[in-house]
């Protein structure tokens, strides 16, 4: 028996099967499409710095507007779960007030205060060791510290580092200290260095920097003596390093950048001795700067705000454990200039935190914001992990 079936019958059927191959496909669908997208959002605050306590993370920042006060918030990655903690503001709080988190526990926070102010064209800064206590959300004052020291975090400890400019008498300190502000060692010597990170290893710490149009890079062991030191010629200067079993794999860039200049990404590594080791990378990288680098399962991360046209972007970088081109993301395709990023490690899961207002600019090609910031956790499921 033949069955003869209508046109819109027949229109019917097809679209009874298209909703049912979609149905079967939507999980999938979505799970891709999340992927690009954050998992967390914590609104109004402006990320400097964080620790983390076990499975929560304390992001310190501020709000980015004129009455800015110090900020907390946490976030729990087994529940992902936002607390915001509310200290009481300090009336010596402006805007320009920028913190660095030293430590943190469930108790209270430890934290550097760096503010700077302006009084009849006159620019005065502070820089305070603050203490918080999340029982009662007090701020206390440890101490005071000259502006030009420069604050690191290494085990138990942080290491302040002051530069003096005088040009007849040029000289780098070191001070280590306990959280306890207790003194432990200082050195001083006679010779000076842009620093810009310091890593922390088993027998000591090295410095990353610049130095007579160079990149440079000095190790000192854990007394603060030094024990070497090199010049890198043909790049002008190393951004930031981690530690990768016995050597330190670090990022430099071979000229100036500025916003409207990127310049070129440069690798390398440093054994515990001294030997340096450069890399070439299977693709050149351009960036306006390097925000972040971390080192997972042999797979290196570097966070890179990029730019295309008049756009900025933030892109993830992926390398393998040979320092070859594995691939890149883009994370924000809008990005904030001035934002802050950093990789976010936790029981060997990756996050970004990205935190930023949305540019918008003007008739003459300025740039303004959007305020308040708001920060932004994506997480590492975007990337497909190589060995």
């Amino acid at each position: 028996m033949n069955v003869h079936c209508s046109q819109s019958g027949r229109n019917f059927v097809r679209s009874i099967l298209c909703i049912f191959v979609a149905m079967l496909f939507l999980p999938f669908m979505s799970i891709a499409y999340a992927e690009d997208k954050p998992i967390v959002v914590l609104p109004g605050i402006r990320i400097f710095d964080y620790s983390i306590d076990g499975r929560d993370v304390y992001f310190a920042g501020n709000s980015g507007e004129a009455d800015s006060t110090v900020k907390l918030s946490v976030w729990n990655e087994a529940n992902n779960q936002i607390k915001e903690i509310d200290i009481k503001p300090a009336d010596h709080d402006v805007n320009g007030t920028y913190y660095q988190l030293l430590s943190v526990s469930q108790k209270s926070a430890l934290l550097i205060r760096f503010q700077v102010k302006i009084l009849n064209d006159r620019t005065f800064a502070t820089q305070d060791l603050e203490e918080i206590d999340f029982t009662s959300m007090e701020r206390k004052k440890i101490a005071s510290y000259d502006p030009n020291e420069t604050f690191f975090s290494l085990k138990d400890s942080f290491l302040m580092i002051y530069q003096n400019d005088e040009s007849d008498a040029q000289s780098t300190r070191f001070v280590l200290t306990n959280y306890d502000n207790n003194i432990i060692w200082e050195k001083t010597y006679l010779s000076k260095f842009t620093i810009n990170d310091v890593i922390s290893v088993p027998d000591g710490f090295v410095v990353l920097g610049a130095m007579n149009g160079c990149g440079y890079i000095s190790k000192f062991d854990a007394n603060g003596e030094m024990i070497w030191e090199k010049l890198i010629e043909n790049c002008e200067t190393i951004r930031k390093g981690k530690l990768n079993e016995d050597v330190i794999i670090f990022t430099g860039i071979t000229e100036h950048n500025s916003l409207n200049n990127p310049c070129e990404l440069s690798l390398g590594q440093i054994s515990s001795d001294g030997n340096i080791d450069l890399m070439e990378l299977d693709e050149k990288i351009y960036m306006v700067n390097l925000l972040a680098m971390e080192n997972v399962d042999n797979n290196l991360f570097l966070l890179l705000l990029a730019k295309e046209g008049d756009n900025f972007l933030i892109e993830a970088i992926q390398l393998d454990h040979n320092l070859g081109y594995i691939n890149h993301k883009t994370v924000v395709e809008n990005a904030d200039p001035v934002c802050t990023a950093q990789f976010v490690l936790i029981n060997s899961n990756l996050y970004i935190a990205y935190s930023g207002a949305t540019p918008m600019k003007t008739d003459r090609g300025y740039f303004k914001f959007r305020t308040p910031f708001s920060t932004y956790i994506y997480p590492y499921t975007s990337f497909d992990l190589k060995e």
